[in-house]
């Protein structure tokens, strides 16, 4: 055993077997100093005050924080590392695979259905109840969530009972039944499956194999907890991304709880996704690696597979997910960064004092600087981009084509240390249309072959989408013609935006595409360089039919925006893509980003305009928790009440059916008093027989 992992561990179990016993096999760092099996107990660490309401574990820590450690480093030629010779198994062999710096400790399935309360490392291990796992023995459930006291992270049992109930429903083998649509149920079983890629299917008898024989890692059972375990705790923190990347099974558990120091303070899903730790998780689940398949998904393209998708619990019963499209379209922003998340150390000011001592400090400590938790964690956070997108470029040309863009355009983003769009997070390695090329791995022979291929297939894929069918509902395209357009109409539009693109040559298709991928960044400045410098064009858009414009806005890259709306055709503001009928205000708003509606709104664009699922802006707004769009909206004079989509589901609906509780409040306060949402009305009608909706 090197370096890496510099303390011995219980020995696993298998999954079958009985509890291991704690023999010899308890680390060093369980000694009278930390609380380990015949050992005194550690004082209790002492309670911070409400300026650390919601805190994470691993701001457990406030003595001697270093700056974390990089998981994975890109070695000389760009590829994966050589194996460090200071590094124990499984780190060895690292290859792609994160460093381990701290064991990662679970806990039996079994043992974690049994507990009544959620209980520290020490005392599980002292009982052997939590042992080191070993890549053998799979099946790991990450549990994710948020401390609901100061003291202890679960005092009232509310959200372990919650994960209890919700476990034991997927091993009865009724997983389906947690999600409220069979959409999201596929969604979830499925990943992003489509015509160009498909994975292998879940069962709900596989998730329910998985659960049985399932191993659990929870922070409070599996991180020591003990005042003088700081080092241990950081060492931690650095190996964040070994735990969440060899989980099966990612749980996000945010049932709405009442912050027991903090009367009339709820912890919930929208209080876990602004936590920056809670951030860092994700993110590390998000850019896990796809592993190769046996077989083909087309003539000598290998077939993959991609992670889980998370699961987030929100009650017992109730469970959502969101697909890798929502998250790459949605969810990732510069104001969705770790960096912006929110950090205990930066609200209090990066100043400790005797009111406001960090988790494991000292009673004695008062005063002094407490080190900013974001500067400790960049080079983790970095080594995280680095890792996928040097694993995405040994990927085969086809798959580099539709994937490998998606990292490397938002690399920056992610890494961004404010939401504003002030320039920040361009990267600072561009300048020339070359940079461009050599950042994406385009320009070459096999590429422009991969991507006039691609485009053909992309095209007669596109021609069979519902979207184009008689039964469809007309598609509409405010400045372009006024009242509906046909299906044939539409489809002709879809097949003359693809014509252009293929119509390209090689040094033409370079330059669209680095204006495609320049727009993603939201880079002005070589958006600039490359329609005024090489004439680049910028109604050529995206590819499979979306506008500059539709991108930039759902990512809230104003300057972009403006300097498109600038120097493009007008009409663009509302065309719809060509499939789902999303446009650039739909995008906005769902994205939650009220002045690129704003700035929509004054180039005219339509805010009641229909996705072909008859969702309008407001229904987006409302999944997604988007208040502050929706109090907008109101007051541009959109309707946000009845406009009802496909299932018959009014924006108030899913505000409800996602939990966005201020979202409904809002809502039903614009409907007035007794206002009830579609689905509400038609419960009560079927309740006194009356029929319809």
């Amino acid at each position: 055993m090197g370096a890496c992992c510099t303390t011995p561990a219980p020995v696993a179990p298998n999954a079958d077997d009985g509890d291991p016993p704690n023999q010899n096999g308890v680390p060093p760092f369980t000694t009278t100093a930390s609380g380990g099996k015949g050992s005194k107990a550690s004082k209790p660490t002492p309670a911070p005050t409400p300026d650390n309401q919601g805190r994470h574990w691993a701001e457990n820590s406030g003595n001697k924080k270093r700056t974390a450690k990089a998981p994975w480093q890109m070695k000389a030629g760009g590829g994966a590392p050589e194996p460090s010779t200071d590094a124990c198994e499984p780190c060895n062999d690292q290859g792609y695979d994160f460093t381990q710096t701290f064991p990662m400790f679970v806990m039996k399935m079994e043992t974690f259905m049994e507990l009544k309360t959620m209980r520290s490392h020490e005392d599980m291990l002292a009982e052997g109840k939590v042992f080191e796992w070993k890549p053998a023995m799979g099946r790991v459930w990450f549990m994710s969530h948020q401390w609901t006291s100061f003291s202890h992270p679960d005092p009232a049992a509310e959200q372990l009972t919650v994960a209890q109930k919700l476990v034991k429903t997927i091993m009865d083998g009724k997983a389906r039944s947690i999600f409220a649509t069979e959409e999201e149920w596929q969604g979830y079983i499925t990943r992003e499956a489509n015509r160009f890629l498909n994975f292998p299917v879940i069962t709900a008898e596989q998730l329910a194999e998985d659960a049985k024989k399932g191993y659990v890692w929870l922070d409070y059972a599996s991180v020591p907890q003990a005042r003088e375990a700081e080092e241990q705790r950081a060492n931690a923190i650095d190996s964040i991304p070994y735990y969440v990347d060899h989980a099966l099974v990612f749980l996000a558990l945010v049932p709405r709880v009442e912050h027991k120091d903090l009367p009339g303070v709820f912890c919930d899903y929208k209080s876990w996704q602004s936590r920056g730790w809670c951030r860092l998780e994700t993110q590390v689940h998000e850019l896990r690696l796809t592993t190769a398949l046996e077989g083909e998904i087309m003539p000598g393209v290998g077939k993959i597979d991609v992670p889980r998708r998370p699961l987030v619990v929100h009650s017992a019963d109730y469970a959502t997910t969101y697909d890798l499209f929502d998250n790459f379209y949605m969810n990732w922003q510069r104001k969705n960064s770790v960096f912006t998340g929110e950090f205990a150390c930066c609200r209090l000011g990066h100043k400790r004092t005797a009111g406001t001592l960090h988790a494991g400090s000292k009673a004695s400590d008062k005063g002094g600087v407490i080190p900013c938790d974001k500067v400790r964690i960049k080079p983790l956070v970095r080594a995280l981009w680095d890792r996928k997108i040097a694993h995405m470029k040994t990927q085969h040309p086809i798959l580099q084509f539709i994937l490998l863009w998606r990292w490397a355009t938002h690399t920056e983003l992610l890494m961004s240390e404010t939401a504003e769009d002030d320039g920040s997070a361009d990267d600072p390695a561009l300048g020339t249309l070359e940079d461009i090329v050599a950042k994406y791995s385009i320009g070459d022979d096999v590429w422009f072959g991969t991507v006039q291929a691609a485009m053909g297939m992309f095209k007669g894929m596109f021609g069979g989408h519902p979207s184009f069918t008689t039964s469809a509902p007309k598609a509409s395209w405010p400045g372009y013609k006024e009242g509906p357009i046909p299906e044939t109409e539409f489809q002709d539009l879809m097949y003359a935006w693809f014509d252009r693109w293929i119509a390209l040559d090689k040094p033409g298709t370079i330059l669209a595409m680095s204006m495609m991928y320049m727009v993603a960044e939201g880079n002005l400045p070589m958006v600039q360089m490359l329609h005024e410098k090489h004439k680049v064009s910028l109604t050529l858009g995206y590819m499979w039919g979306i506008t500059l414009l539709d991108f930039a806005a759902g990512k809230g890259h104003m300057r972009v925006m403006r300097y498109v709306l600038e120097h493009s055709e007008k009409d663009f503001v509302n065309k719809p893509s060509f499939r789902e009928r999303i446009t650039a205000v739909d995008r906005a708003c769902k994205s939650g980003f009220v002045d690129a509606l704003n700035c929509l709104h004054e180039h005219g664009a339509n805010l009641e305009c229909r996705r072909l699922n008859g969702q309008t802006p407001a229904h987006g707004a409302a999944i997604l928790g988007q208040l502050d769009i929706l109090k907008r909206l109101h007051e541009l004079g959109a309707d946000v009440l009845s406009p009802v989509d496909d299932r018959i589901m009014a924006p108030l609906d899913y505000a409800l059916y996602f939990r966005q509780i201020p979202c409904a409040d809002y809502l039903r306060s614009v409907g007035g008093e007794g206002y009830l949402s579609k689905r509400e009305t038609a419960e009560v009608r079927i309740r006194v027989g009356v029929r319809g909706v």
